[in-house]
């Protein structure tokens, strides 16, 4: 049985064979062992990629994994669907990653034997996805089929957000600083201009007095 061992540079990611103690010792949040290295034979597209300095002072996130039954099936929902672009797949692992602005994303599959997998597949990830305009991504994702848990809401702090699901019901967010085009939010924009502008009317009213 065999597993992902991560090798990375600051664009690439490496799947080698590994032993498998569990699926949690080399799959998913857990899984990997990551090590940064300052070449790689790596086939994919990033091999000339140079190492990356990481501080253990403040490191850098460097990728989410979300645990998947089907891989293929996760990918078509994940690229196709959602329209992440796929940065590799690797069948045979068990593992595709993908390559949204910021991070990378990765699916893991879990075997529906193992005694872990029903605590990994079907729960809410934590992970939340920024968008301009949240009611229509609302829309179009509704028309491909997506299962909402929660459609667009008002945040106490502020702005907007929704819940769906993936086909494993792993459930992810989507938000927005202000659904423009929402009823709720229509005195968004109007007020934090005016906000604004108290802001400004007392910074020069402290610059001319002197407080």
């Amino acid at each position: 049985m065999t597993g992902l061992l991560h090798f990375g540079t600051a664009e690439c990611a490496v799947a080698l064979q590994a032993p498998v103690l569990s699926p949690l010792r080399t799959r998913g949040i857990v899984v990997a062992e990551t090590v940064y290295v300052s070449g790689c034979s790596c086939p994919c597209e990033y091999q000339d990629a140079k190492k990356e300095e990481v501080s253990m002072a403040s490191p850098r996130l460097w990728y989410v994994n979300v645990f998947v039954s089907d891989l293929k099936r996760a990918v078509e929902f994940y690229r196709d669907t959602l329209g992440l672009p796929l940065q590799f797949q690797e069948d045979q692992f068990g593992y595709a990653s993908f390559a949204p602005e910021g991070i990378r994303f990765g699916v893991a599959r879990v075997d529906a034997a193992a005694p872990e997998s029903p605590s990994l597949l079907g729960r809410h990830t934590g992970i939340g996805w920024g968008v301009p305009d949240l009611d229509a991504v609302h829309q179009q994702l509704k028309a491909k089929g997506v299962r909402f848990t929660m459609a667009p809401t008002k945040q106490p702090w502020g702005g907007f957000m929704a819940t769906f699901a993936d086909p494993d019901g792993n459930l992810s967010s989507t938000w927005t600083s202000c659904a423009r085009n929402s009823p709720a939010c229509r005195g968004c924009v109007p007020a934090a201009a005016a906000r604004a502008k108290r802001i400004r009317d007392r910074i020069a009213w402290s610059g001319r007095t002197g407080w």
